[in-house]
This record gives structure tokens, C-alpha cells and sequence, in this order.
């Protein structure tokens, strides 16, 4: 499992490229400790398959993880998702975002994919 550095400011991340099964995603990611006040982006996008269950995780030293509250990216001239802890489901092929708010204390991060049925998984994370 690599552990790879993001340096906040929109820098992009790639924690996945074309990973299938019920596994962690390759690669953790780092963010700069001064940026820890500074929402996130994960861009998520699937190919083919049924369905897959999804959980986004942070943690201060990486050894103790904790399901981290995101919701959906809103869309033009819609309200942004609830904010939820909770694993989420996805079940078409297409690109998804989740926003990481603000104050949310972490410094690594992992995404696990669980009843992964066929899809295949591409994860990026954009730190600000």
C-alpha cells in the first residue's frame, strides 16, 4: 500500500486506476498537515459492472481510521447532499463526486470497496 503526498491548493491525487474486487483502493493519500481546515473532492469513476459499496476513511497517523462524513457535490442550481458517514452504493457506470467539507480533521485517507460486483473503479482526490 503506497502512501502518497497531495499538496493541497487542488492538487490531484490518484488513489486507483481500473481496480476491481473487494479491496482497498492502491493508494492512500497524504494531505499537508497546515491544510487541515480545507474541504476535499473524490472523483470516483466507474466502468461496467453491477454494483459496489463504498467507504471513505480518514486518520491523524495511519493506523487508526475513522468513516469520514462527505456528501454529493451539488449540481448546478441544486442543494448539496446530506452530509453522511455511512457507506454509499453505486450501481451505474458513469463518474461520481463526493465532497469532503471543510473541519474535517484528517491527514490520510483510504476508500474500500466491498459487494463489488464486476465494477471497475478509477479514485482521484483533489485537496484544497
Amino acid at each position: 500500500m503506497a502512501v502518497l503526498p497531495n499538496a493541497g491548493f487542488g492538487a490531484g491525487t490518484n488513489m486507483c486506476t481500473g481496480l476491481g474486487g473487494n479491496v482497498e483502493a492502491t493508494n492512500r493519500v497524504q494531505r499537508r498537515a497546515d491544510r487541515m481546515g480545507y474541504g476535499a473532492l473524490l472523483r470516483i469513476t466507474t466502468v461496467v459492472g453491477t454494483t459496489c459499496t463504498y467507504l471513505v476513511e480518514g486518520s491523524p497517523d495511519n493506523v487508526a481510521w475513522v468513516a469520514q462524513p462527505l456528501q454529493d457535490l451539488p449540481t448546478a442550481g441544486g442543494p448539496p447532499g446530506t452530509l453522511t458517514s455511512a457507506t454509499f452504493v453505486i450501481t451505474t457506470a458513469a463518474t461520481f463526486w463526493k465532497l469532503l467539507p471543510v473541519d474535517i480533521p484528517w491527514i490520510y485517507l483510504r476508500v474500500t470497496f466491498s459487494a463489488n460486483t464486476g465494477i471497475t473503479n478509477t479514485i482521484d482526490l483533489f485537496a484544497y
